[in-house]
């Protein structure tokens, strides 16, 4: 499995948690993601809207 994150799949989820608790709002939160990660902030966003909804592919 490739990954272009130093953090898997699960870290992000409970950092986007965290960051949620805080009172951030999702794109904040995506650009948090995305300058810890390699993300892009499309990226991390569509991350974040998916671990809201349950709707994601993992491939």
């Amino acid at each position: 499995m490739e990954s272009h994150s130093t953090l898997d799949h699960q870290g992000v989820e409970r950092l986007v948690h965290s960051l949620e608790d805080s009172g951030l709002k999702p794109r904040d939160i995506a650009k948090s993601i995305s300058s810890i990660t390699q993300m892009s902030n499309s990226e991390a966003y569509k991350m974040i809207v998916e671990g809201r909804t349950g709707v994601r592919d993992d491939h």
